[in-house]
């Protein structure tokens, strides 16, 4: 009787940490989605700077073709021979 008596009070300290399981598993599952969503976050973070750096190239690039149509504007004349554009009107 006291071996079954033991299994009892096993089975009540047992119980909470059954009804606890699902709760930790879904912590668990939580953990490893917060962690995919960290590594996503520095990912798209990563691409935000790329795209950041390639517009600045993109303005850059601009500027510089700018000048060089004024360039070419002031030593041939009003029209680009490399895209066609009128230069200035």
């Amino acid at each position: 009787t006291d071996r079954i008596g033991d299994v009892q009070n096993q089975q009540k300290k047992l119980k909470p940490l059954q009804e606890l399981a699902p709760t930790v598993d879904h912590a668990i599952q939580l953990q490893g989605k917060l962690s995919n969503t960290q590594t996503e976050v520095h990912r798209l973070a990563q691409l935000i700077e790329q795209y950041r750096r390639m517009g600045r190239r993109i303005e850059e690039a601009k500027e510089e073709r700018d000048t060089l149509h004024e360039q070419f504007d002031e030593a041939m004349g009003d029209q680009c021979i490399l895209c066609g554009s009128v230069i200035g009107k």
